[in-house]
């Protein structure tokens, strides 16, 4: 496995699904500010079809739909309706995941915790969810909200050294400096880490 964050307000997704599973990715996509998805489900629940919205297509996609993306999730289905989705994405050279088959996933999501633009994530490459999980929970007792706060005053500074004209080392070194002259990483958070 190799570690990648996708841009969703570039990447076009289909989620396809209407369950549990399915309103659980989708909450996840909304919380990361994703903006081309389109929504497939010929079956779904009261809080799937709310969250959803005008996104959804009450019905599966067909492969001119699926064509038409580049990466398709796909959760809550039958073998018999998603192997076929499955088939269609492989054959046009689009990553797709089905939730909890490893074996028809091309890509595996990290169990992660999301603080503004900081985006913490732990991957077992499917694994073990349940390791992932708990040190996702630890993650987010040891960075709490105010880390999102934090990125944002970091990143104010530097963009004022950067307009200062510091180089790219210079900037690194300096937001080095402020992080420890702030003492968001000092010992005892680290030796909580450990």
């Amino acid at each position: 496995m190799f570690p990648v964050t996708l841009d969703l307000s570039i990447v076009k997704i289909a989620l396809v699904g209407g369950g549990e599973a399915s309103l659980r990715r989708l909450q996840q996509l909304d919380a990361g500010a994703v903006k081309n998805i389109n929504i497939y489900s010929d079956k779904f629940s009261k809080p799937f079809w709310e969250q959803a919205g005008a996104r959804l297509h009450t019905k599966m996609p067909d492969e001119a739909e699926i064509k038409k993306h580049s990466v398709v999730l796909i959760a809550d289905l039958p073998d018999e309706q998603f192997i076929p989705l499955v088939q269609i994405a492989r054959k046009n050279s689009i990553l797709v995941n089905v939730e909890d088959k490893k074996e028809y996933c091309d890509f595996h999501f990290p169990s992660f915790v999301r603080r503004g633009d900081l985006l913490l994530s732990v991957s077992t490459s499917g694994r073990s969810p349940a390791l992932a999980k708990r040190i996702r929970e630890k993650l987010e007792r040891l960075f709490p909200l105010e880390w999102q706060s934090r990125l944002d005053e970091l990143a104010e500074k530097r963009d004022e050294w950067k307009s200062k004209g510091y180089s790219f080392n210079e900037v690194s070194s300096l937001s080095n400096q402020f992080i420890d002259e702030k003492g968001w990483l000092n010992e005892k958070v680290l030796e909580e880490i450990r």
